[in-house]
């Protein structure tokens, strides 16, 4: 499909002026400046000018500073050991018979202690729910494959678990499986 002859509206160029705002010129050759400047003066329509393909643009040398500071997260051996459930669990908490409130607030004080204590590996275990409603006002999609299973990714993203919590992945068979959490904790230097 090509482009040839064809004028630009409106709305296409202040897109194409957005879009150009702050690239320079690769200097090369002069031609090449006064053929990008003079393309940059009247951009109202858009030609096969180059016989040469374009050039790279340089790369940055530093980050922009709206990226968001990298987060500190597992060595490949540490989140494979993991994952694998060959990590040596420190202390292991049970969920099951709980209510929402008291399996928070249980989690909260079990992990804050555990961190406190510089255990670094924890088993959590939910369950995986029965799949029964038992009320027939209530319909949840949480309900339906375990309501502590569910929240408790939402419960580790909140404050103060967020600060101590580094990962959490769903254990192995032999720890549980699906109803069950590795949580590997921040290193508590003391």
């Amino acid at each position: 499909m090509s482009n040839k002859g064809r004028n630009l509206n409106d709305g296409e160029l202040s897109l194409w002026r957005k879009f150009v705002q702050g690239v320079s010129a690769w200097k090369d050759t002069e031609s090449e400046t006064q053929e990008f400047q003079s393309s940059q003066a009247k951009p109202t329509s858009i030609k096969n000018t180059r016989s040469k393909p374009a050039k790279a643009l340089p790369a940055r040398s530093k980050p922009s500073s709206s990226i968001a500071p990298s987060v500190k997260t597992l060595d490949r051996r540490t989140d494979e050991k993991l994952s694998k459930g060959k990590m040596p669990i420190e202390a292991t908490l049970d969920l099951h018979g709980m209510t929402q409130a008291q399996a928070h607030n249980t989690l909260e004080r079990f992990l804050v202690g555990a961190h406190q204590s510089g255990k670094r590996c924890v088993l959590v275990i939910t369950g995986k729910g029965s799949g029964k409603i038992h009320d027939d006002h209530i319909v949840s999609e949480r309900r339906e494959k375990g309501v502590l299973r569910s929240r408790l990714p939402d419960w580790l993203a909140m404050s103060p678990l967020n600060a101590i919590v580094l990962k959490h992945v769903s254990a192995t068979q032999k720890h549980g499986g699906g109803g069950a959490f590795y949580i590997y904790l921040k290193n508590n230097r003391k």
